[in-house]
């Protein structure tokens, strides 16, 4: 069976990702690179350079290349937030299947039109949430699937990652909450630390590779950085099906530490610091006696933008069923995304006082006071910030999300 054909619209940032995992299919004889689109010629020479003496035809308009290129069968779209929708639309609308980098949109109103657009094609759609696509994710979903922990009352992540002031000038968009006439809500949530609150959704389902659709949101977004949009987030949910869902996120951290999720069951529960230790408490039987289990990930497959690559090439080649994370199925986390900053109202600012800012390898870091032990408070209590008497913290009401197919309704810019 021939490689399955690809292009990818960008070459530098995490274009590189995806680049690289393209090269490793080609190793396996699963995917071969064809062309690309990028218009920053200058800055991206060296690369365009590797790439043309690889006989990878370079276009400086994607579109053009949607238009004239024929000789691919898939799309990557490695680009910023603002571009996913319109970018990912044009290559179904020319007739390609298509694998969008995370997250899927800015809104749910873009997102519902790629999904419609994916319809009219009768094309594959992937979203690169490649958490989903890990060992350590598996063993948790199959656990819950199977009654391990019992009926799942509540699932908790928690990310805590440090970033410079140098992370927020990479590009035009970082940091920002519109970037022209389009949205962009830059941050945590539609961000670096989406793949946890994508998780929770899945992990929360009771169907197996179907995330669970919320019945309401109620989230706190705050900045510390001197940016538009958030970097520390906290928000509660309720889905159809009962389930509890509890997100912190921040990128002001002390140091940046693994992603941490905790599933809660009737019968036992679950801890899992990403990508390597999974750990189970477990009531054995009528005598509630806990059964306590440990599961070395070490060395197992995490999850990897490469592993989304080959699946997606396996799915188009026949010979596995169904990608990880297929685009109609981002929708629950796009609601969620978008109704915490509908809940949230605004970004609240963090006062300075609060805040420490110092010269950190040639750039300026940003750290909240106490952010570790307001984090640890957090998931003991199942709370929000400002329900913990947290100072800078501001309450907000909880955003009902039945038919919600428009943003914003609540969430305004503010200076």
């Amino acid at each position: 069976m021939k490689p399955l054909r690809f292009a990818t619209i960008g070459v530098g940032g995490f274009a590189r990702c995806h680049l690289d995992a393209i090269r490793l299919l080609e190793e396996e004889g699963l995917g071969q690179l064809v062309a690309v689109a990028e218009n920053n010629v200058e800055a991206n020479r060296s690369d365009l350079n590797d790439l043309a003496a690889r006989n990878v035809r370079h276009y400086t308009d994607y579109r053009e290349m949607l238009v004239h290129e024929r000789s691919f069968d898939a799309v990557t779209v490695p680009t910023g937030i603002p571009f996913h929708a319109p970018m990912t639309v044009a290559a179904f609308e020319a007739g390609y299947h298509v694998l969008t980098e995370k997250p899927p949109a800015a809104t749910i109103q873009d997102l519902d039109a790629m999904i419609v657009a994916q319809a009219k094609a009768d094309r594959l759609g992937a979203i690169g949430f490649q958490m989903l696509s890990g060992a350590g994710f598996a063993h948790l979903n199959d656990s819950i699937k199977t009654g391990k922990l019992g009926k799942i009352k509540a699932v908790i992540g928690v990310g805590q990652w440090r970033r410079l002031d140098s992370y927020y000038e990479r590009n035009k968009w970082a940091g920002r909450l519109r970037l022209g006439d389009r949205w962009v809500l830059d941050g945590p949530i539609l961000n670096p630390l989406s793949h946890i609150l994508n998780n929770l959704l899945f992990l929360a389902s009771a169907e197996k590779g179907k995330a669970a659709s919320p019945r309401w949101v109620q989230a706190e977004l705050y900045k510390a950085h001197p940016i538009e949009s958030e970097d520390t987030s906290c928000l509660t949910a309720e889905t159809e099906n009962g389930v509890r869902i509890y997100f912190y996120a921040t990128l002001c951290a002390e140091t940046s530490d693994d992603p941490m999720m905790w599933v809660i069951g009737s019968q036992g529960s679950a801890t899992w610091r990403f990508p390597s230790n999974l750990f189970y408490e477990v009531q054995e039987g009528s005598t509630g006696k806990l059964s306590r289990e440990v599961i070395d990930l070490g060395g197992i497959e995490p999850g990897t933008t490469t592993e989304v690559f080959r699946n997606f090439a396996k799915v188009l080649r026949g010979e596995e069923s169904r990608v990880y994370c297929p685009l109609e199925e981002t929708r629950s986390y796009q609601i969620v995304a978008n109704a915490a900053f509908e809940s949230s109202g605004r970004i609240h600012g963090i006062e300075s006082e609060h805040v420490l800012r110092k010269a950190e390898e040639s750039s300026i870091s940003t750290t909240i006071k106490g952010i570790s032990t307001l984090f640890s408070a957090a998931v003991d209590e199942h709370e929000l910030f400002s329900q913990l008497g947290v100072p800078w913290a501001v309450q907000t009401e909880p955003f009902a999300t039945q038919g919600y197919s428009e943003f914003p309704q609540r969430f305004v810019v503010s200076s």
